[in-house]
């Protein structure tokens, strides 16, 4: 353990430290450590817990100051915590590195007043604890929840996954840069699967377009005694069908949808091998109406549309939407 001006170290702190502090070195100083930690524990455990906060879409996060677990990853004692009186409100455009930033100044002062009260002198109590203190976690916080580490795999939007709305592509989009997704484009006359980004991403209130309809000559039909209409529920034109050519879509495309497998030989250690499932997820797209408008819009879930504005191919540069799904050659 160094000595920094021949004084030896008696606290260690960690603020967005990220890794495992061994327990050789706690044991070695005499008040052990504390943690600056930025959300409520135990909700939000982990490495990034101010992004799974903003992807979770919570309204309101505070801060720990907890001792340092010999045992696992934010473990430890909570000794002080943000009142649920308090709680520092996110706002709907806050990004992570705006919200560390605002939470960083008060987690320094928590910081400086659990010093100044001793409360990282043994032996420690936690503050929820006590009931007089105001500090224990917050009734309206979500079920608990914890915030691993944010990989690429994230990025990925996932056009199956349950509930999915335009707003939720958007806030990820936010909180973790550009997404990506794989298409199936034209690219020399072929059809090839690449992987691509999508960019300039805004949500659509209602149908981009509504198509003309006329009455469906075939409605439906009379079978064991109940009227079975004949809905055409890709198009979601019920018992109504368009004119011309039969579709108020100006395209499909076929988004190509990659989850990860972890398979295993034997169950040995370091014996993972990382394979891929694969599912193609077809759907109509709109181009805007307005002149110049070269983006275009998918119907993500029943109610929720997504404008995109460029797609960037792998290997090429980003182009219009609909320059990349209407390409020829």
């Amino acid at each position: 353990m160094p000595k920094p001006d021949s004084n030896p170290i008696n606290l260690i702190i960690a603020v967005s430290f990220g890794l495992f502090v061994p327990p050789r070195l706690i044991h070695a100083v005499k008040y052990g450590g504390l943690n600056v930690h930025p959300s409520i524990l135990p909700d939000l455990r982990g490495p990034a817990p101010i992004h799974h906060a903003l992807l979770r879409g919570d309204s309101h996060t505070g801060i720990t100051i907890q001792t340092l677990s010999t045992e696992a990853f934010d473990h430890g004692i909570p000794l002080l915590q943000t009142p649920p009186t308090n709680l520092f409100p996110i706002l709907p455009d806050h990004t992570p590195t705006q919200l560390q930033a605002e939470l960083a100044v008060e987690g320094a002062k928590m910081l400086v007043q659990t010093l100044r009260e001793g409360l990282h002198v043994p032996p420690h109590q936690s503050c929820q604890a006590a009931n007089d203190g105001g500090y224990a976690v917050a009734s309206h916080q979500p079920p608990l929840q914890h915030a691993p580490k944010i990989t690429p795999q994230d990025r990925q939007i996932l056009w199956t996954a349950d509930n999915l709305t335009s707003e939720d592509i958007i806030r990820r989009a936010r909180v973790l840069g550009p997404l990506w997704t794989h298409l199936i484009v034209n690219e020399k006359g072929e059809e090839r699967v690449k992987r691509v980004i999508l960019e300039d991403l805004t949500a659509v209130t209602g149908t981009p377009r509504p198509p003309k309809l006329k009455p469906n000559p075939n409605p439906g039909s009379w079978k064991n005694g109940t009227w079975v209409p004949a809905v055409d529920t890709r198009k979601g034109v019920g018992e109504m069908t368009s004119v011309g050519k039969g579709s108020a879509e100006d395209g499909e495309l076929t988004w190509v949808q990659k989850t990860p497998i972890l398979q295993t030989n034997g169950g040995g250690k370091g014996e993972a091998n990382l394979e891929w499932e694969t599912e193609n997820v077809r759907m109509g797209y709109w181009v805007g109406k307005k002149r110049g408008d070269e983006g275009v819009t998918v119907r993500v879930s029943r109610q929720s549309w997504l404008r995109i504005g460029k797609i960037k191919v792998e290997g090429s540069t980003a182009k219009p939407a609909k320059v990349v799904l209407e390409a020829k050659v």
